[in-house]
This record gives C-alpha cells, structure tokens and sequence, in this order.
C-alpha cells in the first residue's frame, strides 16, 4: 500500500490538482476551504511514503531534510487554508475599530473568529500620490495597548494575530448631529464613496430619524491637479457640506447648524476613513521557516555533489604519484 502512495504517478495528479485547486480557490470564492487543504494533504502523504520506501531521497542528509521540509510546507499550506481568515473594514478617524463593521470574505473551517478581541482607535492618515493618480506611501496612525503604530500596504497591525493592511479604499466621512423636534440627539458618521477616485461625486443619501430624506454632498474645498504630486490629509480639507432636500438647499460649514422638516442638523467636522483587509493565516512564519530551510538543505545537497567529484579526482592523482 505504501509503494502504490508512493507513486510518481499520483505525484503527478497531485500537483495538478493542488494547481487546479489555487485556481478554483481564488477564482471562486465560496469554494470550502477543505477543497484547497485536501489535495495538499494527499500531494503531503504521496511524499511521506515516497520517503519511507524510496532510498534514492534519503541518500544524503541535504536531500533528506529538504525532502521533509518540503513535507512540513504541504502539510502547512493545507493546515493554514483550514485556519485562514479573510475580511474588510472602513473605519472613521477618532473612532473604535467594530468587529460588527468588519465583512467577512472568506474563512477557513476551522477558524475561531477572534476579530470581538480586538481594539483600536483609527488616527490621521495621508497618502503620498505621484503624478496621474498613483498611490504612493500610504501611512495611517492607529492607536491601541500597544500604543501607536503606522500602518501601510506592506507594514500591518497586528493584533491578536490578525493583519489589518491599508488598501486603496479610503475617503471621507461627514460627521453629523441630528437634533429633532422631539427624540433624542443622535451623533453619526455619513461615509462617501472612496476618494479621490470618486472625487467627482462626493455624496450620498440619507433619511434622519423622524426627519425628511436628504441628499448630502461634500465640497472638500482643496484643487486637485493630477498632473502634479500631491498628498492626501483630511486635516488640510476646507469643507463645505450641501445639503438637498425636496424643497429647500443647504450650505454649512463644520459647526454650523441648520433647520429641516422634524428637526435641525448641525455639521460637526469632515474626518478621512481608511479600508483595511484583514488576513489571519497562523502558519505563515512556520512556512517561511520549511522554506527558508528546504532552499539551504538543497544547496547543502548540490554542493556536497560538486566537492566529492574534485576530491575523487585529487585522490586519484594522489595514488597515481
């Protein structure tokens, strides 16, 4: 039973389906994460039996040990896909991150969701952009127990071993406080979609409670020249918020109020969100560790294979004198 695992053959289809799965995995989404371990553990016990009965893979240590380090990648690789977690979320400066704001994308099987432990306060973020619009250093302050941190595309937070990068999705936010004629005062944050990518339409629409529907549109107050490098800092902003109701239109400034059918508004502040993904995958430093090992024990090997011709040949010439 053992030589027929150890085939070359399903080596053969094990590869190819462990290909096939990535593909599916990335390309389907709501494929089960047991879809993408299964073929790494079959590919992982068609190695282990290759090992046991096949001499040829144990002839030095060098080949040895990176024959099994390749064993403990395959076996990490399916154990992570089980363990994995994938998410997104927007957060608003000088607010708390939320679990109950965080969109999962996808999860392993086996993964116990840990997001509720998590706790920091979103800071100040600017974006260096070079000329025609491209994203540059991203570097966003968060605040935790651990104290402050910068966080970027390749620099995360991590916290309870979740990774919370910063993406290309941010933008602003109108923070808002609804008075009514009778209720209680309700303080909000109004999200617009993603700047400066949507520069141009800088609004959205909502009904306060007891209140009329209201359409709400930013005017940042700062002159874009793409052509140009620029950064991007909320605190620079000179907003002025328009507000549209069926009959009547309004301009205000942070601070300001205004009234409306059912109640008055009053403008508090314009402040960036930023979108993070969150990636948890405990098996990472571990499979950089197999790698990091199988690349030296494979040099280890070629290299004995080189010096012990030369050294055959130096004794030969030896004995020959």
């Amino acid at each position: 039973m053992t030589k027929v695992l150890a085939s070359p053959r399903l080596t053969l289809i094990g590869l190819i389906w462990v290909g096939i799965a990535v593909i599916a995995h990335y390309q389907l989404p709501g494929l089960p994460s047991w879809q993408l371990a299964l073929p790494f553990a079959a590919l992982a016990s068609n190695l282990a039996a290759a090992l046991l009965v096949k001499p040829a893979l144990r002839a030095s240590a060098g080949l040895f040990v990176f024959h099994v380090s390749l064993l403990g990648v395959m076996l990490l690789a399916g154990w992570g896909r089980l363990k994995h977690f994938d998410g997104r979320v927007e957060v608003v400066e000088g607010q708390a991150f939320s679990d109950a704001r965080a969109e999962i994308t996808r999860y392993g099987a086996w993964h116990r969701n840990r997001l509720n432990e998590i706790e920091f306060i979103q800071g100040p973020y600017t974006i260096d952009y070079r000329p025609g619009l491209k994203r540059s250093h991203t570097r966003s302050e968060v605040y935790s127990d651990d104290g402050r941190a910068v966080v970027g595309d390749i620099d995360p937070l991590v916290l309870s071993g979740y990774r919370f990068y910063t993406t290309h999705n941010k933008g602003f936010a109108l923070v808002v406080t609804w008075m009514p004629a009778a209720g209680q005062t309700e303080t909000g944050a109004i999200h617009l979609p993603s700047f400066p990518m949507n520069d141009w339409r800088q609004e959205s629409t909502w009904k306060p409670s007891g209140g009329p529907n209201l359409k709400w549109v930013l005017d940042p107050g700062i002159k874009l020249d793409f052509q140009q490098a620029w950064k991007l800092d909320s605190r620079q902003l000179k907003p002025v918020l328009k507000i549209q109701g069926k009959d009547q239109a309004i301009e205000l400034k942070p601070g300001q109020s205004a009234s409306v059918p059912g109640g008055s508004i009053r403008f508090e502040a314009v402040r960036g969100w930023m979108g993070y993904r969150i990636f948890y995958d405990p098996t990472l430093p571990w499979l950089l560790a197999c790698a990091i090992v199988s690349v030296l024990a494979l040099a280890w090997h070629l290299l004995g294979r080189l010096t012990l011709p030369k050294l055959s040949v130096k004794l030969a010439h030896e004995r020959a004198a």
